[in-house]
């Protein structure tokens, strides 16, 4: 699959995040209790799968080995090269819900219905 495909919202996130700090699966899940266990674990497959992310097997000493995912060279030219894409759509969303709630907060006041 080629990594040239848009990423889905999850799958940019978890590669952001894991950007900054390699972790693990499990942990991932925890950092995003708004998204389910099997939406982070299948968004983690796909980037797999685009050769976005890669796997090390940490050696516990005191608990079990782990798996630990970090960001492949590939993921990191592929964040390099949309960031900016990425967050001038964010900001545009951004505004929009900003501009929404605002109209939904003036029909409320003139409604009576908001102080």
């Amino acid at each position: 699959m080629p990594s040239q495909l848009p990423l889905r919202e999850s799958e940019l996130l978890l590669l952001s995040m894991l950007r900054q700090k390699p972790s693990h699966a499990y942990l991932l899940a925890k950092r995003l209790p708004r998204q389910s266990q099997s939406t982070v674990y299948q968004a983690i497959r796909r980037l797999r799968v685009r050769n976005l992310l890669y796997e090390e097997v940490e050696m516990g000493i005191k608990n079990p080995d782990r798996k630990v995912l970090r960001v492949s060279d590939a993921g990191h030219q592929l964040l390099a090269n949309h960031e900016e894409e990425w967050l001038d759509s964010l900001r545009e969303r951004l505004t929009q819900m900003a501009g929404d709630y605002r109209r939904l907060a003036n029909t409320l006041r003139q409604s009576g219905n908001f102080s």
